[in-house]
């Protein structure tokens, strides 16, 4: 997952524009778990989830959960690198 604005399947990037207000209603539902995320990110780009998981997580599972809260939140962003035809869905970014 990485920061930043992803393409979409029609080609169309994401838009990361948001108010003020959202910001800081935003900034209240976050943990320093989720802030430290953030940062990580913004200093090594990209990382899978495995990574992030080992890093701060106890589970898989609490880690998908919680990086799907800051995707939808626009915090972090993600993408699936490109596989060959019949590999399966390659891990989010």
């Amino acid at each position: 997952m990485v920061e930043g604005s992803s393409e979409s399947s029609s080609g169309a990037r994401r838009r990361l524009v948001v108010s003020a207000e959202r910001v800081f209603e935003l900034a209240r539902h976050l943990t320093e778990r989720d802030r430290e995320i953030a940062r990580r990110l913004y200093d090594q780009q990209v990382l899978t989830t495995d990574q992030l998981t080992l890093l701060y997580f106890s589970s898989t599972r609490r880690a998908q959960d919680r990086l799907l809260f800051l995707y939808r939140e626009r915090v972090v962003d993600r993408f699936y690198p490109p596989s060959r035809f019949g590999a399966g869905k390659p891990q989010a970014h």
